[in-house]
Protein backbone atom coordinates (compact mmCIF):
# COMPACT_ATOMS: atom_id res chain seq x y z
CA UNK A 1 0.00 0.00 0.00
CA UNK A 2 1.29 3.40 -0.71
CA UNK A 3 1.46 5.96 1.70
CA UNK A 4 -1.08 9.21 1.26
CA UNK A 5 0.02 12.74 1.08
CA UNK A 6 -2.10 15.57 0.54
CA UNK A 7 -0.65 18.12 -2.43
CA UNK A 8 -2.77 21.17 -2.11
CA UNK A 9 -5.59 22.72 -0.17
CA UNK A 10 -8.19 24.48 -1.97
CA UNK A 11 -10.18 27.70 -0.27
CA UNK A 12 -13.12 26.57 -0.53
CA UNK A 13 -15.55 26.49 2.47
CA UNK A 14 -18.59 24.48 2.72
CA UNK A 15 -21.24 25.53 5.67
CA UNK A 16 -22.03 21.69 6.23
CA UNK A 17 -20.89 19.22 3.76
CA UNK A 18 -19.04 18.52 0.20
CA UNK A 19 -22.11 16.27 -1.20
CA UNK A 20 -19.82 14.96 -4.79
CA UNK A 21 -16.47 15.21 -6.16
CA UNK A 22 -15.27 14.92 -9.36
CA UNK A 23 -12.08 14.92 -11.76
CA UNK A 24 -12.07 15.74 -15.43
CA UNK A 25 -10.46 12.82 -17.37
CA UNK A 26 -7.25 14.12 -17.43
CA UNK A 27 -7.12 14.74 -13.63
CA UNK A 28 -6.42 18.37 -14.25
CA UNK A 29 -9.99 20.38 -13.12
CA UNK A 30 -11.65 19.45 -10.08
CA UNK A 31 -15.47 19.83 -9.78
CA UNK A 32 -16.61 20.25 -5.93
CA UNK A 33 -20.28 20.46 -4.36
CA UNK A 34 -21.24 21.45 -1.56
CA UNK A 35 -24.34 20.95 -0.03
CA UNK A 36 -27.43 23.14 2.26
CA UNK A 37 -27.91 25.63 3.35
CA UNK A 38 -25.65 26.95 0.35
CA UNK A 39 -25.52 24.75 -2.31
CA UNK A 40 -22.29 25.92 -4.82
CA UNK A 41 -20.83 23.90 -7.66
CA UNK A 42 -16.87 24.93 -8.03
CA UNK A 43 -14.68 23.57 -11.05
CA UNK A 44 -10.88 24.15 -9.96
CA UNK A 45 -7.79 24.01 -11.45
CA UNK A 46 -6.88 22.13 -8.20
CA UNK A 47 -2.93 22.17 -9.01
CA UNK A 48 -2.69 25.87 -9.17
CA UNK A 49 -5.43 26.70 -6.87
CA UNK A 50 -7.18 28.42 -8.81
CA UNK A 51 -11.73 28.61 -9.66
CA UNK A 52 -12.25 28.49 -12.96
CA UNK A 53 -16.32 29.08 -12.30
CA UNK A 54 -18.85 28.57 -9.86
CA UNK A 55 -22.62 28.21 -10.03
CA UNK A 56 -24.41 28.93 -6.27
CA UNK A 57 -27.78 27.39 -6.65
CA UNK A 58 -29.49 24.04 -5.90
CA UNK A 59 -30.51 23.37 -9.19
CA UNK A 60 -26.38 23.75 -10.33
CA UNK A 61 -25.87 20.80 -7.22
CA UNK A 62 -28.61 19.10 -8.38
CA UNK A 63 -26.63 18.71 -12.06
CA UNK A 64 -23.65 17.31 -10.59
CA UNK A 65 -24.99 13.47 -11.70
CA UNK A 66 -24.05 15.49 -15.03
CA UNK A 67 -20.80 16.55 -14.16
CA UNK A 68 -20.21 12.67 -13.49
CA UNK A 69 -21.16 11.55 -16.75
CA UNK A 70 -20.37 14.13 -18.89
CA UNK A 71 -17.09 15.76 -19.08
CA UNK A 72 -16.14 18.80 -16.99
CA UNK A 73 -15.11 20.57 -19.50
CA UNK A 74 -18.30 20.47 -21.49
CA UNK A 75 -19.76 21.79 -18.13
CA UNK A 76 -17.22 25.12 -18.57
CA UNK A 77 -17.91 25.71 -22.45
CA UNK A 78 -22.02 25.70 -21.52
Amino acid sequence: MSDLRQLTTLPAKADLEYSALALSGDGELLAVCSGKPNPTLGVWQWRKVRQQAVWRDEAACNGMAVCCTASIEDLLCA
